[in-house]
């Protein structure tokens, strides 16, 4: 803390009142003294404006001696006052009240002692700290009274804590009661959390506000990350706006508290004092707090899949790690795990190894078993042991299937006589009611209930803002048979679309997962994993560049689906009917993927086929390091679709990109795997983040874009003007923040404007000659020079040459060099 200011000390009183006053007390003294006769006397505390009495002689003369009895008290703790001394020993000032100053007053002779004015605390026994004085002396004239200034006060007070649980779309945030604890909480979850700062001194002083947390029952406090973290319950988290298009987008990194915001400062003796909510950072900005004020500091907070049931967690804030004194952690208390939902008839299995008892137990004549989380997994209706002490037998390989027509597993999903749903299912509904019996977190290993319940906007077709993959509304379809696909108008996807039950592997120990692989000599893609086994899905044969392919359908069974990106062209591509583009808005286009990737075409990312852009430059680029980095690819090598379309839940320590990722559902728009900012425009004084292009730095180094340094300090792209364009633009162009406006823009770019179709440069936007090559296609804010011109970008062997008009500023063939 740093101290930014002093107050004047009070003016002092005239020296001849102070003196008249002074022989008035020494004579009433002297009368007393002669009255009584020899007794213990005290020193008696006098005040400017009137006469001591016996209880303030006795109170003055215990705060002398007994620092604990006069304590200064603050708005939200209490800061104990240090012990005065003689001023004339050692001119030190005697503290006084911090509310109200008083002057400190010389005593008579007789004692010696300086007597403070007292603030608070229970008047002691005079006779405990009375001086014997048996021969009472004529007690003289006291000299000029001396004033000095009152020692300030510099340390802040953490009082009050205010929580508020975060909903909605866009986030709308609902305050508990003051120091009120947020009790049946889940992992992820969103929070915000406030603290009441005061500074009762009599200066300003600065805080930078880290927050910190611990489990209920630790001692030692840890940071909170900035971003979710393995094995750590909480993380700094962003929170949900309005976007100007329509639909949602991520919030500001922080914003201001209003002084008729705060819900803390109701101490009338502090002045009230705007503070700060972070969103993203951790520390938060610096924070000055002016003397005798009061302010808060707000961040918002997300549990994590790490955030334990059952389990109860403390948040403070911290001047950069010090702990500030009247310290008052918040608590948010997680509740217990949902409870395990059996189907009907279904019995809760016995643990593997346990002693077998007849409530738990029920052994298996035929048919199988696995073993899921440590739980031995039986079905609804069992075929009990004709004799006592007979054990299961293992017929099958995974939990799905495939069994014989006589086992009776298949009445855990299927119910011949009474079924709910389609295909005789148990449930009704969504396929996806019955999937999350079991794939919840506590049956099979795969949590996908959990993925549904992330916290994230609602999916707005209108906006053409989607979240997830929709499996919780009811289909109008059942099949993801040739038909329907070809002309499907119904966006809807359900379980069964991307997954057969019955092949599906992964299910069991005994049956693992398998992973997708890249293909290898030749990349071709990657394959599908095994939990794509047995389903539909569409193969192409390429023309030339920006063409339509020829379509061949895969029924998953005689014709299976060998690729990944083979599932998501059965939605995603020509192949069926896409939605027809919103006038006006080209960045909501659902365009045709399989026209994109298209390996003919002059650039595309390299999802069928190896990139075309096989330079150093671009491998110093994957080679290279940031803070959101997974994937280590190589220019020789290809990506999968959930390498950017998977939960925004996976971990940043997750290395194998062919490992089992999930496109459910993710907190970004499109169900990206990390933040991309592709819609909207940074503001003309926003500064470069990070985090804004985390989906880029997946892959990509960072260096080459957070440059501030200027040109030339990096070889990790061919283009050495990336970090001129995203960092140094501050206050350029005066247009919109809109990205489909015909010349808006104003401060910094982002990469969409450059980059505006990241698959691949087939679907260009309006006018505009680009070779194609490195992904460069620019967005409708980008302008000709000259109205109703064509917008340019030529590259050459040594750089390239750009004819447009971006944030205001003209390049009339203005030139670069690689």
């Amino acid at each position: 803390m740093t101290r930014t200011s002093q107050r004047t000390p009070r003016r002092t009183r005239s020296r001849g009142s102070d003196a008249v006053r002074a022989t008035v007390l020494a004579l009433a003294l002297a009368m007393a003294i002669l009255t009584f006769g020899p007794s213990r006397v005290v020193a008696p505390s006098a005040s400017a404006d009137s006469l001591p009495t016996a209880s303030a002689t006795a109170s003055a003369t215990a705060s002398a001696t007994d620092p604990a009895a006069s304590p200064t008290t603050s708005a939200l703790g209490a800061t104990p006052t240090p012990a005065t001394t003689d001023p004339a020993a050692t001119g030190t000032p005697s503290p006084t009240s911090t509310s109200t100053p008083s002057p400190a007053t010389t005593v008579p002779a007789a004692t010696g002692t300086p007597s403070p004015t007292s603030t608070s605390g229970p008047l002691p026994d005079p006779a405990a700290t009375a001086t014997p004085d048996p021969l009472p002396s004529p007690t003289p004239i006291p000299g000029p009274i001396t004033t000095p200034s009152p020692a300030p006060t510099t340390a802040l007070v953490a009082g009050h804590v205010v929580l508020a649980r975060v909903t909605g779309s866009p986030s709308a945030a609902t305050y508990l009661a003051v120091d009120a604890r947020a009790t049946g909480a889940s992992p992820f979850q969103t929070f915000r959390v406030r603290f009441a700062i005061t500074n009762p001194g009599d200066a300003d002083l600065s805080l930078s506000p880290r927050l910190e947390f611990r489990r209920q029952g630790d001692t030692a406090f840890t940071p909170v990350p900035e971003k979710a973290t393995v094995a750590v319950p909480v993380h700094v988290e962003h929170e949900w706006v309005a976007s100007p298009g329509g639909g949602t987008q991520t919030g500001p990194e922080g914003a201001g508290i209003s002084t008729g915001d705060l819900h803390t400062c109701s101490d009338s003796s502090l002045t009230p004092s705007a503070g700060h909510h972070s969103m993203t950072a951790n520390p938060d900005v610096t924070l000055t707090v002016p003397a005798g004020s009061c302010t808060e500091e707000e961040f918002t907070v997300g549990l994590s899949v790490d955030a334990q049931y059952l389990t109860g967690y403390e948040l403070r804030v911290t001047d950069a790690g010090t702990a500030l004194s009247g310290e008052h952690p918040a608590e948010i208390d997680l509740g217990p795990a949902p409870a395990v939902r059996l189907s009907s008839g279904q019995r809760q299995g016995a643990r593997v190894g346990a002693a077998p008892s007849s409530a738990s137990a029920y052994p298996i004549l035929q048919g199988g078993s696995a073993s899921l989380g440590g739980l031995q997994v039986q079905v609804s209706a069992p075929v009990m042991a004709a004799t006592t002490g007979a054990t299961a037998t293992a017929g099958v390989s995974t939990v799905h299937g495939p069994y014989s027509l006589s086992s009776d597993q298949c009445a855990t999903c299927h119910s011949g006589h009474t079924s709910r749903g389609a295909n005789l299912l148990v449930t009704s509904g969504p396929s996806s009611t019955l999937c999350f019996t079991c794939h919840d977190g506590l049956g099979a290993s795969t949590d996908v209930r959990t993925e549904y319940a992330l916290t994230r906007p609602a999916n707005d077709a209108a906006t053409r803002a989607y979240f997830s993959h929709d499996a919780i509304s009811p289909s109008s379809h059942t099949l993801a048979s040739q038909e329907e696909f070809a002309g499907v108008l119904n966006r809807h996807s359900d379980c069964s679309d991307c997954h057969d039950s019955h092949q599906a592997n992964g299910s069991s120990p005994s049956a693992p997962l398998t992973d997708a692989t890249q293909t290898p000599a030749v990349p071709t893609g990657w394959s599908a994993s095994g939990d794509l086994a047995g389903i539909s899905g569409v193969a192409v044969t390429n023309g030339p560049a920006g063409s339509a392919p020829a379509y061949t359908f895969l029924d998953g069974l005689a014709k299976p689906v060998t690729h990944e990106y083979q599932l998501c062209f059965k939605c995603h591509s020509g192949y069926t009917q896409l939605p027809a583009p919103i006038p006006g808005k080209p960045s909501t286009d659902e365009t045709d993927t399989a026209v994109e990737f298209n390996p003919n075409n002059p650039s595309f990312h390299p999802v069928e086929a190896a990139g075309t852009n096989q330079t150093a430059a671009m491998q110093s680029s994957l080679d290279g390091t940031s803070p959101y980095k997974l994937w280590n690819f190589t220019v020789g090598g290809t990506v999968r679709c959930l390498n950017c379309h998977a939960s925004s839940t996976t971990p940043d320590t997750t290395a194998d990109p062919g490992a089992a990722l999930q496109p459910h559902a993710s907190a970004n728009r499109g169900i990206l795997l990390r933040n991309y900012q592709d819609r909207v425009l940074a503001t003309t004084d926003a500064r470069y983040s990070s985090g804004d292009f985390a989906l880029c730095y997946v892959c990509h180094a960072e260096a080459p874009f957070a440059n501030e340094s200027g040109p030339g300090s990096t070889t990790a792209t061919n283009f050495n003007l990336h970090g001129l364009h995203l960092t140094q633009l501050q206050g350029f162009g005066s247009g919109g923040t809109d990205i489909d406006t015909p010349g808006a823009g104003q401060g910094n770019a982002v990469c969409a404007e450059c980059h505006f179709r990241i698959h691949s440069t087939s679907e260009k936007v309006g006018a505009q000659q680009v070779a194609g090559s490195r992904l460069v296609s620019f967005a409708p804010d980008v302008q000709p020079v000259v109205p109703g011109g064509t917008l340019s970008w030529t590259p050459n062997s040594t750089g390239g040459n750009c004819s447009l008009t971006c944030h205001g500023e003209m390049h009339k063939g203005l030139g670069y060099t690689s």
